[in-house]
């Protein structure tokens, strides 16, 4: 089959299978690698026959056994950096790929990753659950409006084309990009959005707390314009959730606030839902309860997956995926610390009376995520974890004075002991009174206390109060616009 028949067999599969027809078919899927198409393609990527050839691995011995354990483990050092883009694409043809995006380069070096319209379409069914189960977009005139930085990136164009797919699929959506211009987006908010039944505001969750903070209190009139949130690039705290829902005016938190787990490496992978979100609350309301059920004490965020052309290996706390696509992912280490579970391992886990009162998911695997690898400090022996911090500065007491932005410093020495330094952001025109820090740091102190075990048992008590700095409105040492927010950042 040529290469246009294969994606119109795929464009046509799409807009023509509904979405509770496609759930059914993704409910039946319980297999391993070793039982998809993800070997198929293995055999068929130049790049990655090489890459076991240089580890001794005959590929048709594991083919045969279906002993996938014995492939090891890729990643940007070991396979992406080491081999040239085309060759890792199926059949050594990077021109199946109809667009390059870019990766923000976060690990030290920018990245091209290549897609294709089937890699999209995958990307839309997801999207598709989100605006039709949470944001019932098939019965509102919904605007869509992108907030992501526009350019080689994947998350602005990512979407876009999403949306594109779900307005061809009948749904009636439109799309308006303004990136992370506030003008526009002020413009976007006063003049366009009044139009539709409701808008839904796509971005990176700290920028989207300034268009909240900055545009929002006077562009939008509540009345007039009902918000969702459609969250991808890091995950928030509950109480993140709980200031934003009760800001826009949410009827229901769980379904007006929705974070996806994606990244420039694999694109969609994971969505949250109503049930989904609900679970974690429940942890993040008694994070006492974390150390038992997760092994951890930071409550991670909490998703489910479509299993057709990705699958996620269980039995490590690193996210090791494997992705079908015309740049295929076997055996890859995204830098994500997580978990994976069927269906039926985890809803066991959780119990018929949490199930009772939480409600039922759709019968797919779940995927849990903590956050990068390197996202968190050490402390006497103990982690201090984003999501601790994040659970008290997002509350809406807090945001009075504060934008929810901050930096946990780590600094090198050998000649003393410390208490942490916490950098926050002051919001901008408001003048932050003095008092306000040690107030702040007291808070800080009795909520690590109470949210982390390590910390309580492991940091003694002279070095339990943080030192708090309030630092200016987009502080450039601290909170610099325009890249991710580095929540730990080291000093030397």
């Amino acid at each position: 089959m040529s290469i246009v028949g294969e994606f119109a067999g795929e464009l046509e599969g799409f807009l023509s299978t509904l979405l509770d027809d496609y759930i059914e078919t993704q409910k039946a899927r319980n297999f391993t690698p070793a039982e998809g198409r993800f070997l198929d393609q293995a055999e068929r990527t130049p790049a990655y026959l090489s890459f076991l050839k240089s580890n001794g691995i005959d590929f048709q011995s594991v083919r045969k056994t279906g002993e996938i354990n014995r492939l090891p483990v890729t990643n940007k050092a070991n396979y992406i950096h080491q081999y040239p883009l085309a060759e890792r694409c199926v059949d050594g043809r990077l021109d199946r790929a109809d667009i390059l995006a870019v990766s923000s380069g976060t690990s030290g070096v920018s990245v091209m990753w290549p897609r294709s319209l089937a890699d999209e379409i995958h990307s839309a069914f997801t999207f598709e659950t989100i605006f039709r189960t949470s944001f019932q977009a098939h019965h509102n005139r919904t605007l869509g409006l992108v907030c992501f930085p526009l350019g080689i990136w994947i998350g602005g164009m990512h979407t876009v084309s999403s949306l594109r797919l779900l307005a061809l699929k009948g749904y009636g959506i439109t799309c308006l990009t303004p990136g992370i211009n506030l003008a526009e987006i002020r413009r976007c908010l006063t003049d366009i959005a009044p139009l539709f039944d409701q808008t839904v505001m796509i971005g990176y969750p700290p920028f989207l707390r300034d268009v909240l903070n900055e545009v929002v209190p006077s562009a939008v009139d509540p009345q007039q314009v009902r918000m969702k949130l459609l969250l991808a690039g890091e995950s928030v705290s509950e109480a993140w959730r709980d200031t934003v829902g009760s800001q826009l005016s949410f009827d229901d938190v769980t379904s007006g606030c929705i974070g996806m787990y994606g990244t420039a490496d694999a694109g969609v992978i994971a969505f949250e839902s109503s049930f989904t979100i609900k679970v974690r609350r429940q942890f993040a309301a008694f994070p006492k309860l974390n150390d038992s059920f997760w092994g951890r004490p930071d409550t991670p965020a909490l998703f489910q997956y479509y299993p057709g052309r990705i699958f996620i290996e269980s039995d490590t706390d690193s996210i090791i995926l494997w992705k079908e696509g015309t740049h295929p992912h076997i055996r890859y280490d995204i830098g994500d610390v997580g978990t994976a579970a069927d269906y039926s391992t985890f809803t066991g886990r959780l119990g018929r009376q949490s199930r009772q009162m939480i409600g039922e998911a759709d019968e797919l695997p779940f995927v849990s995520l903590f956050g990068r690898r390197d996202e968190a400090v050490s402390f006497f022996g103990g982690n201090v974890f984003p999501e601790h911090i994040a659970s008290l500065v997002d509350r809406a007491e807090y945001q009075t004075f504060l934008t929810g932005r901050f930096a946990v410093l780590v600094r090198h020495t050998a000649s003393e002991n410390k208490p942490l330094d916490i950098v926050v952001e002051a919001k901008k025109g408001v003048d932050v009174p003095p008092s306000y820090q040690d107030m702040l740091a007291e808070a800080l102190e009795a909520h690590l206390v109470q949210v982390n075990s390590e910390y309580a048992n492991y940091v003694p008590a002279k070095y339990r109060r943080p030192e708090v700095l309030v630092a200016n409105h987009q502080d450039t040492k601290y909170f610099e616009r325009g890249r991710k927010q580095r929540y730990i950042q080291t000093i030397r």
